[in-house]
């Protein structure tokens, strides 16, 4: 079935309502960043060098967004403990940011915190995609 964004609402072309939205172009056409996070993530943005300073000593502006977004209780210190990076992000990340983490903070808290505002500010849809079943999720890709 052929879905497309009309005037901020996400129709069937059968007339069916699927979700709203506030996005007026076609599911699929004209996203800078299907692959989400990977996408804008490249060259020395990767996430993989992004973090790698983190496996040394977790310091700096993006550590107290960490501990801003850490559950109550939950004490960061020290360094991100060392993980294979750059393959299937964010759903590897998860295993131990997963929304009811008591490990680490929540990938979900962590992000809104880093791409909401300032000069990271972002429109959700570069991370949050409209399935073709209505649903909205984040995919994930593996860093090129």
């Amino acid at each position: 079935m052929n879905k497309h964004l009309i005037a901020g609402l996400t129709v069937a072309i059968a007339g069916v309502l699927i979700v709203s939205t506030t996005s007026t172009i076609a599911v699929g056409d004209g996203d800078a960043s299907p692959r989400a996070c990977v996408d804008c993530h490249k060259a020395d943005k990767k996430l993989s060098a992004k973090l790698a300073p983190y496996m040394v000593a977790a310091t700096g502006p993006t550590f107290e967004i960490a501990k801003a977004a850490a559950p109550p209780g939950l004490k960061l210190k020290g360094k991100h403990p060392k993980v294979p990076i750059g393959k299937a992000i964010p759903k590897n990340c998860l295993g131990c940011h997963a929304k009811t983490s008591k490990i680490a903070p929540p990938l979900f808290q962590m992000m809104h915190l880093i791409h909401e505002t300032g000069t990271n500010a972002l429109d959700c849809k570069a991370c949050h995609k409209l399935a073709a079943n209505g649903t909205m999720n984040i995919p994930s890709a593996d860093e090129e």
